[in-house]
């Protein structure tokens, strides 16, 4: 069994789904790893695609 975890950067007030996120990444957590969140060197969080001061970021989990 591994994680997915999808993390989403979304306007403020706007439902945030991948259709609607200005951006998204998702990755396979290495086997073992149940800790649903963000490394800290994700280009998503760490380059000019991290949030603004209107977005906010959401990580959705799941098990496959």
């Amino acid at each position: 069994m591994t994680l997915l975890v999808v993390i989403m950067v979304c306007t403020k007030y706007m439902p945030c789904d991948k259709d609607h996120a200005r951006v998204y990444q998702a990755f396979r957590a290495q086997p073992g790893q149940i800790v649903c969140g963000v490394p800290a060197d994700m280009t998503i969080i760490q380059s000019d695609l991290r949030p603004d001061k209107n977005e906010y970021v959401s990580i959705k989990c799941r098990l496959d």
